[in-house]
């Protein structure tokens, strides 16, 4: 029974290493299916001049229906000027995708209670702001890279692979939410929504790991880390769950949240988180009541939708509030229409 056993793995070990050669880790998850039903559902359902859209004849999609996200750039951006991820000449709304860069494997000590970081998908720049620190002392930036460029190949990464990134709620690295059980369960049942980019330090020229098995280690026992020549991304709800803190970051004058995450309770954690979160990395102070959207004691309604604060950004500097945010929760008064 020995040989039969040993001849048995063997198989097994030269059927997964050519499936991990062969077979796109990206492409073979429930990403893509996610994508292409957000784009037929949202982009394609935009093109409805009659004849813009040439759909497949079986699954109704067309790929023309998704663009490339450096696509939302103004067309008269300096491109020989020195790049900054935080500076383009952008005519509209600027588009910030945020997604979590799970870091469950990092070595970083001070992500014990993250375990991810931001990552941001923008017309301009692709990357994370994040600057690991190992057990030496040394620290060393993700970064940032130009979204055209980014990738290896032309269209990448689209608006729509971006959004379905940005809300891939189920995925076996899941930043705080991370658990050994759990990622392993998700990654046998393939219940994968996030996706491998290539690490902006170092992007390489292909834009999926040519060789997978390493990276579905890492996915099944939940321990991406910033190290690998590619990053797992997925929900920026991992991370911070209202989309403000890239907006801190750059020290926006008024920020308009709407917190609708599930919270019964209305216990407020996402806001508690991001003004934590802000106070250590950005010393940004953020000062704002709820109580009145927050139910009283044997109340059945909330008073108020929404609430007021002050941001005080680098409170050592400057001790006035130099920041508005307006934040604005799922909650009911009892005012709302018959319909609500």
């Amino acid at each position: 029974t020995l040989p039969i056993v040993a001849w048995t793995l063997a198989g097994t070990a030269i059927i997964a290493g050519l499936l991990a050669w062969r077979v796109d880790i990206n492409i073979f998850n429930l990403s893509t299916f996610y994508r292409n039903r957000l784009n037929r559902c949202y982009l394609g359902a935009a093109r409805f001049v009659e004849g813009e859209r040439h759909p497949h004849n079986f699954t109704a999609l067309d790929e023309d229906d998704d663009f490339c996200m450096a696509d939302l750039m103004h067309e008269k951006v300096d491109k020989s000027a020195t790049f900054d991820p935080f500076k383009g000449g952008h005519a509209g709304p600027f588009h910030i995708v945020n997604c979590a860069l799970n870091l469950g494997g990092s070595s970083d000590l001070s992500l014990h209670t993250r375990h991810s970081a931001s990552f941001i998908i923008t017309p301009y720049a692709t990357g994370s702001g994040y600057i690991a620190l190992d057990s030496t002392g040394n620290r060393t930036q993700i970064g940032y890279r130009p979204t055209r460029k980014y990738g290896g190949i032309s269209r990448y990464p689209t608006l729509g692979q971006a959004i379905a990134i940005s809300g891939a709620a189920a995925n076996p690295n899941m930043g705080y939410h991370t658990s050994a059980q759990i990622s392993f369960l998700l990654t046998m049942f393939n219940a994968r929504l996030g996706w491998w980019f290539p690490n902006p330090k170092d992007p390489g020229k292909w834009p999926s790991p040519r060789f997978s098995l390493r990276y579905l280690l890492k996915e099944l026992m939940g321990t991406a880390d910033e190290k690998s020549p590619f990053l797992n991304v997925s929900d920026g709800g991992h991370f911070e769950n209202l989309g403000a803190y890239e907006l801190i970051r750059r020290q926006c004058k008024v920020i308009i949240v709407s917190d609708a995450e599930c919270d019964s309770k209305l216990q407020c954690e996402g806001l508690a988180r991001l003004i934590r979160m802000c106070r250590v990395d950005f010393d940004t102070e953020i000062k704002i009541d709820v109580s009145s959207i927050r139910r009283a004691q044997g109340a059945a309604w909330s008073r108020d939708w929404c609430a007021v604060g002050e941001i005080t950004y680098e409170k050592s500097r400057n001790e006035k509030p130099n920041g508005i945010l307006i934040y604005i929760k799922a909650s009911m008064t009892g005012h709302e229409d018959t319909s609500i």
